[in-house]
């Protein structure tokens, strides 16, 4: 991979670790279902011009779309939005991280492959990376309802790359993620209506256009280019990276307290989920649907195509 694409796996990396911080600052005027809701609503505004000259691919594929929008968008959006609310925006990037621990106990439940045994191996030293983190922040005991939001949105987000590789082989990855933030938009909305703040300040406002236009919309279209310039196994690596800079976003911007725990749970999180991907069952998800927790998705490939 070129120095070019390095510098731009980091600038991604960087721009999603920012995430969890601009909720955090969002939420400080703004409720999780308006948050969301203003999220994905101007994250499809940049996104849909890229993608509308393929909208033909989204043919048929619409009752797929609302499961995929669910859960991609609109439910661990705000399952993260909501446990920020009670837990440090850093912790809540370093859970995110355990999506690929999902993905590998989702994936024989729905027989699509058996389990290696250093997969198995992986899975079961990712989790205790979250048993650690989940029980010490660096300040006191965690909020365990906060965790658990997180850790089900790690799961939806796993859902979603088997649901995605399953019914959107063929559309087009902008068509399809402009389409999924439309959709989802539009399912929030009805709930955001009760949420209408009275006013946003600068700051709070600032925060959530900066998450929604280049922490959702043009962090999409800046990995789409790497999926395909690099291919989606290396373009993945982000999903290692960006937990580090919510972490370290969280401490220094925000004075969130950071532990050995947190960073030793981080640690062990992604070795896991790196062991827990290794498997040749493994490697044809990778191939096939990456999943950064942004609420993204790469163009699903055939079986049988590798990446790059």
């Amino acid at each position: 991979m070129s120095l070019r694409l390095w510098a731009l796996l980091g600038l991604l990396a960087a721009i999603w670790g920012s995430s969890y911080m601009f909720i955090a600052l969002g939420l400080a005027d703004v409720g999780p279902f308006a948050l969301v809701f203003l999220r994905a609503a101007l994250a499809a505004l940049v996104v849909i011009p890229f993608g509308i000259r393929h909208r033909r691919t989204l043919s048929g594929r619409w009752p797929a779309m609302v499961v995929l929008a669910l859960t991609q968008v609109a439910v661990p959006f705000l399952l993260i939005t909501a446990a920020e609310q009670r837990i440090p925006s850093g912790l809540a990037g370093v859970l995110v991280a355990s999506q690929p621990l999902w993905l590998a106990v989702l994936l024989p439940v729905v027989g699509s492959g058996r389990p290696a045994a250093v997969s198995a191996v992986g899975t079961v030293i990712g989790f205790g990376g979250v048993a650690l983190v989940a029980g010490h922040d660096g300040s006191g005991a965690v909020d365990l309802v906060g965790v658990v939001m997180v850790l089900g949105a790690g799961l939806s987000y796993a859902f979603a790359t088997w649901w995605a590789r399953r019914t959107m082989t063929g559309v087009n990855p902008m068509a399809q993620t402009g389409a999924m933030l439309a959709v989802a938009s539009v399912l929030v909305a009805p709930f955001a209506a009760f949420q209408v703040p009275h006013a946003i300040h600068l700051t709070s406002g600032a925060a959530i256009l900066v998450l929604a236009v280049v922490g959702t919309g043009a962090a999409f279209i800046i990995f789409a280019r790497l999926v395909k310039e690099a291919g989606p196994a290396r373009a993945s690596l982000v999903s290692y990276l960006a937990p580090a800079f919510a972490l370290g976003y969280g401490a220094t911007l925000l004075d969130e307290p950071l532990g050995i725990a947190g960073v030793a749970g981080l640690v062990l999180i992604l070795a896991g989920s790196w062991l827990g991907t290794r498997s040749s069952a493994r490697r044809a998800v990778r191939r096939a649907a990456v999943v950064p927790p942004v609420g993204v998705i790469p163009e699903p490939r055939p079986a049988g195509r590798r990446g790059s």
